[in-house]
């Protein structure tokens, strides 16, 4: 499955009105009751300095909030792009059915970026890349089952490279099913730089496991290292 690599850095980027009326009606179903969608909306506008005016015309671009806390760890997120200023970002565990560039640009701020987006399966997962278009070209974005895959280069140095953003599934079957994915796709690449970060639900030792409660999954930690063995 492909993905649409979306630029941000001008005004030709404006969100289609089918994709904001489809943002609305899954924002007012999470909150219960379109009162309470609209208080939310206006509590996000007062935050970040916007008046919305009207009812319906232009309550938000795309405004998505998983759960309780979302703004701040927008905020975070955004805190963070600007202290460390990074070629590339990747976000698991989104939670986001859909993103859009207002999205994108309250977590990157103002300077040219662009990114590419997996949506999440009901409240669960939801991968997003993001990245300094002076920095990065991308060429190609492919979406698989826990995987959101970048194709690109390097601007100044011109090196080429994959990147693998990962969120893994918690179910032991369908995490081995992954690391075969992964290992698979890496050996076919046979030699190219390849980058696999995220959220990988498991350790390298079992001592690394906070709960020893876990039934199990307390041997996960032996697929997981035979894959980065695989991959080496």
């Amino acid at each position: 499955m492909s993905c649409e690599v979306k630029r941000i850095g001008g005004s030709e980027d404006a969100p289609s009105s089918t994709s904001v009326n489809n943002d609305w009606t899954n924002w007012v179903i999470m909150h219960g009751s379109e009162k309470m969608a609209v208080e939310d909306v206006w509590g996000f506008g007062k935050a970040i300095g916007v008046k919305f005016n009207g009812d319906n015309a232009n309550r938000f671009s795309a405004l998505v909030r998983a759960e309780k806390g979302g703004l701040e760890k927008r905020k975070e997120v955004h805190r963070l792009v600007g202290e460390k200023n990074p070629f590339i970002v990747c976000l698991q565990e989104t939670k986001l059915s859909s993103c859009d560039v207002f999205l994108c640009s309250s977590l990157w701020g103002s300077s040219p970026h662009a990114f590419s987006f997996r949506p999440s399966v009901g409240a669960s997962g939801g991968l997003l890349t993001m990245w300094d278009t002076s920095e990065v070209e991308v060429w190609s974005s492919t979406s698989r089952d826990h995987v959101l895959w970048c194709h690109g280069r390097f601007v100044k140095s011109g090196e080429e490279f994959y990147l693998a953003n990962v969120y893994a599934p918690c179910e032991l079957g369908a995490k081995q099913t992954l690391w075969n994915s992964l290992s698979g796709t890496i050996q076919l690449l046979n030699g190219e730089r390849v980058c696999v970060c995220g959220d990988f639900n498991a350790v390298r030792r079992i001592e690394e496991r906070r709960s020893r409660r876990e039934g199990y999954r307390s041997s996960d930690y032996i697929p997981f290292n035979q894959f980065i063995d695989d991959s080496a």
